[in-house]
């Protein structure tokens, strides 16, 4: 997980590497205006009108919301309640989904029911528990969403 912070706005953005990719998967999934009426039937059908979703048309305009350049591709990421896809970079339907669960499930909905101190305790027994015999073929994964959210959950507490 990596966390960034806007100095002059105070803004807070979480992303995993879930969220970026090395390879551009070519023209995208077709554009803004696709990704975000798929976004808006997918909200309806999972009745999840309430969850705020942005979607940009490019990578340059994510990275200007952001505030810096990224060497890898975004394609989605988490920041002050509120969701971002980058719709060139989302390969199809498909991928744009995946991100969608993750997003929406991850960070909105668990950021929605527990605490700063809750999340950091889950955060620390999957840490805790990652070389566990019964969680064998998903500790790369384990390993790339707590690490750095065990640091950014710390430095929240500090």
């Amino acid at each position: 997980m990596y966390s960034s912070i806007d100095e002059e706005t105070g803004r807070h953005v979480l992303y995993s590497l879930e969220s970026l990719s090395k390879k551009t998967p070519g023209k995208g999934m077709g554009g803004k205006k696709q990704a975000e009426l798929f976004v808006n039937g997918w909200k309806k059908r999972h009745n999840l009108n309430e969850v705020p979703i942005n979607v940009f048309a490019t990578q340059r305009d994510a990275e200007a919301f952001l505030g810096f350049k990224h060497d890898d591709q975004i394609n989605a990421f988490y920041g002050d309640a509120e969701v971002y896809l980058v719709a060139e970079n989302l390969k199809d339907t498909q991928d744009l989904k995946r991100k969608l669960r993750h997003e929406v499930l991850t960070h909105y909905k668990l950021d929605q029911l527990m605490s700063d101190e809750e999340s950091y305790e889950l955060l620390n027994l999957v840490h805790q528990t990652k070389n566990s015999k019964h969680l064998q073929g998903s500790g790369s994964m384990l390993k790339r969403y707590t690490v750095m959210n065990l640091t950014i959950s710390r430095q929240k507490k500090q």
